[in-house]
């Protein structure tokens, strides 16, 4: 049984990775696999290795949207998740919001 896809349906790739075999069809340098840029740090924490404006962020292999990216004001470290800990918080600033 196919796991139930979270995030924002309003997303172009959310309607991508929704069917049953996903494909996605954007450029590989728009849509980028947190697995592929980082380690996962927690479920659905993902330590980045860099930031990609304008990219969309998606676990490919859980099939679930990233809804926040951020860069810690101390250490400059650069994590994604797939809720919103990003925003608003004092110790990081969000880079990306869905």
């Amino acid at each position: 049984m196919a796991k139930k896809l979270e995030g924002d349906s309003t997303s172009p790739i959310y309607r991508e990775l929704s069917s049953p075999a996903p494909t996605v069809r954007a450029d590989p340098k728009t849509v980028l696999d947190v697995r592929r840029e980082g380690s996962q740090l927690d479920e659905g924490v993902f330590r980045l290795r860099r930031f990609v404006e304008g990219a969309e962020y998606a676990d490919l292999l859980n099939r679930r949207l990233i809804r926040s990216v951020g860069r810690n004001v101390f250490d400059g470290r650069i994590e994604a998740a797939v809720d919103s800990r990003y925003s608003g918080s004092p110790n990081w600033e969000c880079m990306y919001s869905r």
